[in-house]
């Protein structure tokens, strides 16, 4: 079938009349990102790089030989190809910076496009891709995360081989290898680990997006889903090992070592590092361990500009040098301690950054806000169509057992929050995240999910919220230059 765009997806716009693969707008509608009526919109005619105009379309197939898709010449900008059929969407940003996620659920959490209906679980706290935004300083577009929990390497090739994974305009993929393929015996030899991975790697790269490929990060020993065996052990062992000499060898692929680095010298995970029990899946904490051995695996390739902040005056953006003038209030719970104080020096010596402290809340939940007066529509500020962010610099000295620390656009209209991170209700021991003093976190960012104004805003309401996650949270964090960018003014 063929479907409407309900927001911009990639390269096309929102009311772009598009035709994906069966699969993929079945999943769009279901998510409310498309819509089958196709009434107002427009047919997208994808512009041709006039460099590649006298090349001939070209098939691709999979593994097998099996046609999978019919490729144009490269679009403009991009010099890559033009997907008709198949598994022909999911186009990059001009940016450059196009990123999908897939794997099982240690993918699945980041949230995302693809996860969840509506944007309240967009950049998950215990998500690595959160993470990884944060040190790159808002640097990726995560055009859509794939990943799906419980999912095996076969499923996932499975998934390749259909289509139903748009690669084509994307810049990285973010890949960690499944632990689920040996923990639940889908895999009981190396040799067919081997395959498995000889067989999805040329899938990915082939695209000419480079891929970030970790090893299978350490489970507990006992319980349902963990490596409870010797051999089981082993297999991860051998099957790590193997992604990363392909790593070394094949171009196009990065392959970092995650099972070291997170694990004890007996190969359990690190104490306090994973949330649940048994021990899997990471907390926020493990997940910004991650995304640390990401930035420097890809050291080379990521990219390192992020959203650019000025004082004033530039096109498109509108700042608030201080949030000296923001409105500070706590809108669910108390603290015993939340003291907001403005013109304190940051690890630069500059003496314009606001320090927040929080400490003794009164329950899980207990939340800081800092608000910005509403933005109304306008010829300085915003229209329908327009693609918008949020972006804060952030220096975060040290933090227990934070829920979150968020940066949110509240929209009046539709009713919706585009959130730099969501908010999760974990358990007291196991969900929040923690930053030693120690190890600060010096001049990052936190930016939201770029945003496409629909018809109907009325306002938007820039938010910075920090949440305890227990009754023992405690933060210590400086903020800087919260900015609002109209990224379709900037770019004009």
């Amino acid at each position: 079938m063929t479907v409407r765009l309900l927001a911009a997806l990639g390269q096309y716009p929102a009311n772009a009349i598009v035709t994906f693969a069966a699969a993929v707008e079945t999943s769009l509608v279901a998510e409310k990102l498309a819509s089958t009526d196709l009434t107002g919109g427009v047919v997208y005619q994808a512009p041709v790089d006039a460099g590649r105009a006298g090349e001939a379309a070209r098939w691709v197939t999979d593994a097998d030989g099996n046609p999978v898709d019919l490729l144009l010449p490269g679009t403009a900008g991009r010099g890559g190809a033009s997907s008709l059929v198949g598994a022909g969407g999911g186009k990059g940003q001009a940016s450059g910076r196009s990123t999908i996620i897939i794997g099982d659920s240690l993918g699945e959490q980041n949230g995302g496009p693809g996860v969840a209906t509506g944007y309240e679980r967009l950049w998950a706290n215990h998500g690595y891709a959160t993470w990884l935004n944060v040190l790159l300083r808002g640097g990726l577009s995560i055009a859509r995360n794939y990943a799906v929990g419980g999912q095996t390497s076969a499923e996932l090739l499975t998934r390749l081989r259909s289509g139903e994974i748009l690669l084509d305009g994307v810049d990285y993929v973010l890949w960690l290898l499944s632990g689920n393929d040996i923990a639940y015996g889908a895999v009981t030899t190396a040799a067919a680990q081997r395959t498995l991975i000889d067989q999805i790697v040329p899938l990915l790269t082939r695209s000419g997006a480079t891929v970030l490929a970790g090893t299978i990060p350490p489970r507990a020993h006992t319980g349902t889903g963990t490596f409870d065996t010797s051999t089981k052990r082993d297999l991860v062992m051998q099957s790590n090992d193997y992604l990363l000499q392909i790593g070394r060898a094949q171009s196009g692929i990065i392959a970092f070592d995650t099972f070291g680095p997170l694990s004890e010298f007996d190969g359990t995970p690190r104490a306090g590092l994973l949330r649940d029990s048994p021990a899997i899946h990471p907390s926020a904490q493990c997940a910004l361990e991650l995304a640390q051995l990401i930035e420097s695996a890809g050291s080379g390739v990521l990219p390192r500009d992020g959203y650019q902040l000025a004082r004033a005056g530039l096109k498109g953006q509108m700042l608030t040098s201080a949030l000296s003038s923001w409105t500070a209030n706590t809108p669910i719970g108390s603290f015993g301690t939340e003291t907001v104080t403005n013109a304190v020096t940051g690890s630069d010596g500059r003496a314009d950054w606001t320090r927040v402290q929080l400490a003794s809340p009164s329950a899980a939940g207990a939340c800081r806000q800092l608000s910005h007066s509403a933005i109304t529509p306008g010829a300085s500020t915003f229209a329908e169509g327009d693609v918008v962010v949020a972006v804060a610099e952030v220096e975060i000295s040290s933090c227990a057992d934070m829920r979150a620390i968020n940066f949110q656009l509240n929209v009046t209209g539709p009713g919706v929050t585009v959130d730099s991170m969501g908010e999760f209700a974990q358990s007291v021991s196991n969900g929040g995240f923690t930053v030693l003093s120690a190890a600060p976190l010096n001049r990052k960012m936190i930016a939201t999910p770029e945003y496409t104004v629909p018809a109907g805003v009325t306002s938007i309401t820039p938010r910075i919220r920090l949440m305890a996650n227990s009754t023992s949270s405690a933060g210590d964090i400086r903020l800087r230059n919260p900015s609002f960018i109209n990224l379709t003014k900037l770019r004009a």
